[in-house]
């Protein structure tokens, strides 16, 4: 039996390599980039009085004769000009790391010469060294490559090359390497440790070809909502000088990570586990631990398959991680209404390899704004200034003062999501599911949170003000004054401020029409110390002409004593939107009394103004911003796998991509499943069957949003049912279950992040006026507000055509800019969680698990629900009474395992099997699960 673990370089991408890891004991020998601020130094008579005169260093040192020619760096090569047959220019530096006694080889690779001369290489006298032993003179003439050997005596030397020829001339020098000689490398002087010259894979040194065993699985048909996959348990490498060499001499305590070529236990190592030529085994190698034991030195790893390696990179990221500045977008009525028909205006234009769309694009569909009901404030009527001032239609809806946010927030592609999770991790995939042109509709909400605006708390305004002269606050009495609030740095305050606060005064000045900006919260005080007085102060706007002035806020105190300071406080948020160039600020009125002096600054960290100013565009932070860039992306990935019981296979021709698919395509419908015949190989005398250990009730749910308002009406509704849900009687509810009669406990299947929409009429007397509603409430359910609310998936069922509404228009302001309105729409954007709207039983499809009682308003139940479509093949196999577990073993060859396919079957004795799990040991029985298909 011959057993070979092939490796990888850490960097290989499936393109050239020369070697699996550099053991160039030379810095900077490949483009020469210390040589451009090396230190020079220049001699008389004698070079090496430099040399031995200057410490050497990591990099490159140069000298040369004075008054002549430096070395130096053109194009990435080294240059070195000679002057005559005894004055030399040339460059050294330190090497360390040498093993003493060793073999190592000098390569110089020579591109060019004016004119022939002498390059001299050696390592000359060092105080710090014994060093001296070797010098070696090579007439150059033109270009070469010269290759030179030497016996390290010192763990630590100087290395010198220098050129000299009569008369002025240049050599030009690509590239150098000091390596240790790969002839002594291997047991017995054993010299294939040379890395294969076209991707660099070497193999390692097994414990005498140790065999090595491996569990190989794909999905674990007892237990759907796991996804067992393949790895071996941690064997031993031993510590030999090729393995030393490949692991880049990890086990020494001084060594370190100097360059993308060392060994890296935190990177993935690329692997293949050969028998008798076989490919048995393809993924990624772990190192574990480093043993040395009595001197003896071995490395402890395992092998693991590709999957398990997208785990482990996803499990340390989250989506904030993500790349998503390539749609920054103006957020505004007209480039949403532009994304409802997949041409979202993008304020730069897309990169080459971008998932939204072909290189210098400008818009995408990958980001839509489907209406939904964002925080449940939405007015039935329009208000009476409305109607009069800026035309909404009588007795039709309107939108509310948070402005387009109550409507409008993004979502954004499933697939692009994915795409960029797997480029981001280093994988790929092949999927028909994700490629389908029904996945492609389906969308993720990205809501920012509770906040009106996408915006997160830390990115508010907090604009302080320390105590101010009386000359600054003198007024007089009766007349207005605006207060000022000069900037003060805090922790709240970001740098810099938004544009549209002054940062000397503090007043908002609008930069677009719709501005929204919101007061959170206000904390400051006035106060006289000379006389009793009277104050009133207001928060106002002013229109751009100066002719308008709106009021906000306003709170007067009379006959307050002198030297009292007056409070004005308020922590209920005031929304407020602005049209360019109106203003925004506080202001002060002396009501009787005179003579005030100070705005008082409080002495607690909430006084000031905090502003929230509406963004122009929202870009990374408003799209991954705290609360949707908190999600894991392995939750997310596995979500998505659950949600559809999809099954990831490792591609055998690429140990980096996934092979995706639905449990029916994977398992059931396979037109490319062959049927082994195993019963030859099988040690019948050891069969052991089992029935499958089964739950009486079966419930796939979606995550629970408690803070959703309608999702909690429907339940409490509907006896305590949760929206999308199914739940199924093992023991009735599949062909042949009405014999399991012990069945007892519950199976749950449950999303980790997503939670169900109820998607209704948002109002009862307009039901065509269908939308998502995804909004919380107060106690007494009196009031509705925005939620931080779990992430959901819905389809986009208009796609690029909107819906047109037959008997009603809803009303929106004019807000942040753009050239759309304030305008009565009658067309919007439709996402459910059904295929078509209304909803038909037997052709559309349905993205809930179940909807047990119906839906609201949207039509028919759909048939073709998450569960009939991707768990009831599988549910109706797994219940069904002849199905069994098998354990027997198997004499396997290395072909077996080779050729063999999770979705294949085996035929032992006239009957069918699915393999479960296979526990393969070299030369020996293979333990098997199998399960009886019936």
């Amino acid at each position: 039996m011959s057993v070979q673990l092939v490796l990888y370089p850490q960097n290989y991408e499936g393109y050239l390599y020369s070697t699996l890891v550099s053991n160039n004991l030379l810095a900077d020998s490949q483009s020469f980039i210390s040589v451009l601020s090396t230190s020079v130094y220049t001699y008389t008579t004698d070079p090496n009085t430099v040399i031995n005169s200057f410490s050497a260093g990591a990099n490159w040192k140069g000298f040369y004769l004075a008054g002549q020619t430096a070395p130096q760096n053109t194009n990435n090569t080294l240059i070195l000009t000679g002057q005559n047959s005894s004055n030399t220019s040339g460059v050294f530096q330190k090497l360390t790391g040498l093993t003493v006694g060793q073999n190592y080889t000098i390569t110089i690779d020579v591109s060019a010469v004016t004119a022939a001369g002498t390059l001299t290489v050696g390592l000359p006298p060092r105080t710090d060294t014994c060093g001296g032993q070797f010098v070696q003179n090579s007439s150059v003439s033109g270009a070469t490559s010269i290759t030179l050997q030497f016996v390290a005596q010192n763990s630590a030397e100087t290395f010198i090359i220098q050129w000299k020829q009569i008369g002025t001339n240049t050599i030009t020098i690509d590239s150098m390497s000091i390596e240790e000689s790969t002839s002594v490398l291997g047991a017995g002087g054993n010299t294939d440790f040379n890395s294969d010259p076209i991707d660099g894979q070497v193999i390692v040194d097994l414990y005498e070809e140790e065999g090595i065993p491996l569990t190989l699985s794909v999905d674990d048909f007892k237990n759907v909502a796991e996804k067992v996959q393949s790895y071996s348990k941690d064997f031993n490498l031993p510590g030999t000088k090729r393995n030393n060499l490949i692991f880049d001499n990890i086990y020494e305590i001084t060594r370190t990570i100097n360059s993308k070529d060392s060994f890296n236990p935190y990177i993935q190592t690329q692997a293949i586990l050969k028998e008798d030529g076989f490919t048995i085994f393809e993924g990624f190698l772990r190192l574990i631990e480093i043993k040395d034991q009595n001197g003896e030195l071995s490395y402890n790893v395992n092998l693991y398959s590709n999957a398990i390696a997208l785990a482990d990179i996803l499990k340390g990221l989250t989506l904030s991680d993500l790349d998503f500045e390539e749609l920054t977008h103006k957020y505004n009525a007209e480039n949403i209404a532009k994304s409802n028909q997949g041409v979202l205006d993008l304020l730069f234009a897309l990169g080459p390899d971008s998932f939204a769309g072909n290189q210098g694009a400008t818009t995408t569909n990958v980001l839509r704004y489907p209406l939904c009901d964002w925080n449940g404030k939405v007015r039935r009527n329009p208000t009476s200034t409305q109607v009069t001032s800026i035309g909404a239609n009588p007795a039709n809806p309107a939108i509310s003062d948070e402005g387009i946010a109550t409507f409008y927030r993004p979502w954004i592609k499933l697939k692009y999501i994915i795409q960029n999770i797997f480029k981001a991790a280093g994988f790929t995939y092949t999927s028909t599911f994700f490629d389908s042109a029904e996945f492609s509709n389906l969308y993720m909400d990205f809501n920012w949170g509770s906040n009106n605006q996408p915006t997160s708390f830390n990115e508010q305004v907090l604009i302080q003000y320390t105590t101010s002269s009386a000359s600054n606050f003198a007024t007089p009495s009766g007349s207005f004054k605006t207060m000022t609030f000069p900037e003060t740095p805090t922790s709240f305050n970001p740098s810099p401020l938004p544009s549209q606060v002054n940062p000397t005064t503090g007043v908002v000045t609008s930069d677009r029409a719709g501005l929204i900006v919101t007061i959170n919260m206000f904390f400051f005080s006035v106060i006289n110390n000379t006389d009793q007085y009277s104050v009133t102060v207001e928060l106002v706007s002013v229109d751009s002409s100066s002719s308008v002035t709106t009021v906000h806020y306003t709170q007067s105190h009379t006959n307050r004593p002198a030297g009292v300071d007056t409070s004005f406080v308020s922590y209920v948020p005031t929304v407020i939107t602005l049209n360019t160039n109106d203003t925004l600020f506080f202001r002060f009125r002396d009501d009787g009394g005179s003579n005030f002096t100070e705005q008082v600054f409080q002495t607690v960290s909430i006084s000031g103004v905090h502003y929230n100013i509406q963004a122009d565009a929202i870009a990374q932070e408003g799209l991954l911003n705290k609360h949707r860039g908190k999600i894991k992306q392995w939750d997310f990935f596995k979500d998505i796998l659950t949600m559809f019981n999809l099954v990831t296979i490792q591609d055998k021709t690429n140990p980096k991509n996934l092979i995706i698919d639905t449990y029916d395509n994977t398992f059931l419908n396979n037109a490319n499943s062959v049927t082994y015949d195993w019963t030859e190989k099988v040690d019948a005398t050891t069969m052991q069957i089992e029935p499958l250990k089964l739950k009486r009730t079966i419930k796939l749910k979606y995550k629970t949003d408690d803070k959703d308002y309608c999702a909690k009406v429907f339940k409490n509704a509907c006896n305590l049912y949760e929206y999308g849900s199914a739940e199924r009687d093992g023991s009735t509810s599949f062909p042949g279950s009405s014999q399991l009669t012990n069945l007892t406990g519950e199976e749950k299947i449950e999303l980790k992040i997503f939670s169900s929409t109820v998607v209704k009429p948002i109002f009862d007397d307009l039901p065509e006026w269908i939308a998502p509603c995804i909004y919380g409430s107060n106690d007494d359910s009196s009031e509705f507000q925005g939620i931080d609310n779990n992430p959901r998936i819905l389809y986009n069922v208009t796609g690029d055509v909107n819906y047109t509404l037959q008997n009603m228009t809803f009303f929106m302001d004019a807000e942040n800019g753009g050239t759309v309105g304030a305008f009565n729409f009658t067309t919007y954007q439709r996402f459910s969680h059904t295929s078509t709207m209304p909803s038909v039983s037997a052709s559309t499809n349905g993205y809930n698990f179940d909807n047990v009682y119906g839906l609201i308003g949207i039509g028919t139940p759909p048939v073709n629900n998450l569960y009939n479509r991707f768990y009831q093949g599988y549910f109706n196999q797994l219940y069904n009474p002849d199905t069994r577990i098998v354990k027997l073993s198997a004499l396997l060859t290395p072909a077996d395992v080779t050729n063999f396919e999770f979705f294949d079957r085996v035929r032992i004795k006239n009957r069918e099997y699915r393999v479960n799990k296979i526990d393969y040991k070299p030369n020996a029985l293979t333990k098997l699960e199998l399960i009886l298909i019936p």
